[in-house]
């Protein structure tokens, strides 16, 4: 009697969660994904290990046996460094896409860890004059994603850039040119732009931190180093372990800045990852003709992500993201640095900010002059609003960010406001649901819209638009999620239930009280989301390169590129850099405290 009970009690509860207005949305939202993210995803996996109808691992085997992705220790050129007369060349390690690819996320990730770890920790523990101002410079590199970013540092550690022009050239510091290439140049410019990840993650972990028990460790006698090791490090680890396996992940789906350093002499080594093999290599002639291998690639890159993105899953959930998301409950104890730590700490920062801005000093000078030669011009500027071919790619990715991201609004808002305030079944499900995407890499998710829609009503060969839209819905979408779950969590419940006790219905609750409520987190994560979609690059130039003239930014900016135009490719960037900046600081004005939202986790 007891369990049939409990079994009504069960039903009568789930009805009243699961009303009309909540049944829309959650099917709705469960329609999106399965349509626009699980049925391509499951379209490579059927591809790459479905042959007539039978199983098979010949594609996969075909990507092992291949050299260009695949090599043994004894095959792999480890050569990182060559000198001539004039020039020492860093970067010559070639070890196959897959390894290639894989060393670049490791290192990647460890130095974006240590730097970033110890600049939170710096700006957590210790108060000196122009921290509010250093806080912000910190996160400089948000400003240009790591394709544009590239074409800046390349300005600076080419064989004829600026580092060598001023160091060897004219002050003869330098016994030789130095040209970085090649992965380290990859590292590079990846370490400076994910670093500003595992910082905001460290330093909302480190807030976080009840003080009580730092001080019952000093108590015990725990000071300094030992005490950081053993009490405050422990305490932040799963922030910083977020932080970095998600840095981890988005270095192994970077598609840009092997583009960048792929072209001119001794660049053999970046062109070999992972990502540019599979964009390189993937080229449907017919509907249904595909690359098999290039699928069973994909398949493999999927699966090194998602296991990524398993390892972090308690680290990233909405339920357990919701303390960090209020930004931390606890007043940090500061002390003043001595005069030694404040001299190691500037020489730390003021080197570090000085990598960090390279990108955006080159891009910069880049777009101002023509050819490497003359002086300064705004003739790229002039260029790029006066010729259709260079403003048409700002409108359409204007125009698709607008689009993604209206529809981003809808649907992150509603699946925020099933998790935060519904008790249903299978929720912890959703929430997986809507943080996914962040783990798939965009050229994979890209191949499978290929797969599924190429030749259909809504993606004919002469119009990926509407696929280019869905792609960016369902990949930035956990931004908003999680800035509107943030709003939610710092709304009482209360509120709501009044206004339904008075009699309102809980549509006109939604529109009229908790939408409202919300609002500030809405827009935030919508600034935020649309941050995120115009700087967008594996799946805008796959998808985007079947019809030029409906081609969003960054593949215009791939192919000036490509034509050795880069003082034009250099306008576009800045151009980016400086609409990724409106909203970046718009974004951080309403979000507030809430740092950790920029990133996602």
């Amino acid at each position: 009697m007891r369990g049939r009970d409990g079994v009504l009690r069960f039903i009568s509860n789930l009805r009243q969660e699961l009303d009309k207005l909540t049944t829309f949305q959650l099917t709705l939202i469960i329609v999106v994904f399965l349509v626009f993210m699980i049925w391509p995803l499951l379209s490579i996996i059927g591809g790459a290990f479905i042959d007539d109808g039978s199983f098979t691992t010949r594609h996969m085997s075909a990507v092992f046996d291949d050299p260009e992705l695949w090599r043994m220790p004894n095959e792999w050129e480890l050569t990182l460094f060559r000198s001539t007369e004039r020039v020492l060349i860093i970067g010559l390690v070639d070890c196959g896409a897959i390894f290639n690819s894989l060393f670049i996320a490791l290192f990647t990730t460890i130095f974006s860890t240590v730097i970033g770890v110890m600049l939170a920790y710096i700006m957590y523990k210790y108060e000196f004059r122009g921290k509010g101002i250093l806080k912000g410079l910190i996160l400089i590199p948000l400003i240009a994603p790591p394709f544009v970013g590239a074409l800046g540092v390349r300005e600076f550690i080419s064989q004829n850039g600026i580092i060598n022009q001023v160091l060897f050239e004219q002050l003869h510091i330098l016994p030789q040119a130095i040209w970085i290439t090649g992965l380290p140049a990859i590292i590079l410019v990846e370490t400076l732009h994910f670093y500003t990840l595992v910082y905001l993650n460290a330093y909302s972990s480190f807030v976080n931190i009840d003080p009580s028990l730092e001080e019952q460790a000093e108590n015990m006698g725990a000071r300094g180093f030992f005490k950081f090791r053993s009490v405050t490090l422990p305490l932040a680890m799963p922030g910083i372990e977020a932080g970095a396996i998600l840095t981890f992940i988005l270095s192994l789906e970077d598609l840009g800045t092997p583009i960048i350093f792929s072209q001119g002499a001794y660049s053999y080594p970046a062109r070999h990852t992972i990502t540019l093999y599979i964009l390189n290599n993937w080229a449907p002639q017919y509907i249904g003709q595909y690359n098999f291998k290039v699928m069973a690639l994909c398949v493999l890159l999927l699966v090194m992500a998602l296991t990524c993105f398993v390892i972090i899953r308690k680290y990233i959930s909405l339920k357990q993201y919701a303390m960090m998301s209020k930004g931390g409950t606890w007043q940090p104890v500061t002390i003043k640095p001595s005069r030694k730590q404040l001299v190691l700490f500037g020489i730390f920062i003021a080197g570090l900010l000085s990598f960090a801005l390279m990108p955006h000093i080159g891009i910069l000078k880049l777009s101002l002059t023509q050819g490497g030669i003359g002086g300064l011009t705004l003739a790229n500027y002039k260029y790029m609003f006066s010729n259709v071919h260079m403003y048409t790619p700002i409108k359409n990715s204007l125009i698709y960010a607008f689009s993604a991201v209206f529809i981003i609004i809808i649907l992150g808002t509603m699946a925020a406001y099933i998790i935060a305030r519904k008790k249903l079944p299978g929720i912890l499900a959703l929430d997986m649901l809507v943080t996914m995407p962040l783990a798939i890499p965009g050229i994979v998710l890209g191949i499978g819209m290929f797969v599924v829609f190429y030749g259909t009503g809504i993606f004919r060969p002469e119009n990926p638009a509407f696929v280019i839209v869905a792609a960016y819905v369902v990949r930035k979408i956990p931004f908003a999620v999680r800035a509107a779950y943030a709003g939610l969590q710092q709304t009482h419940e209360a509120l709501e239930e009044a206004s339904l006790n008075v009699g309102a219905s809980k549509i006109k609750t939604l529109i009229k009280i908790t939408l409202p409520l919300i609002s500030m987190s809405i827009v935030a994560g919508a600034m935020l989301s649309f941050v995120y979609v115009i700087s967008e690059v594996s799946t805008s130039i796959l998808l985007g390169a079947t019809n030029p003239e409906l081609a969003p930014i960054t593949w215009k900016i791939k192919e000036l590129f490509f034509h050795a135009d880069f003082n034009e490719a250099a306008a576009l960037g800045v151009l980016l850099m400086v609409i990724q900046t409106v909203s970046i600081v718009t974004t951080n004005y309403l979000l507030k405290n809430r740092a950790a939202v920029m990133t996602g986790l």
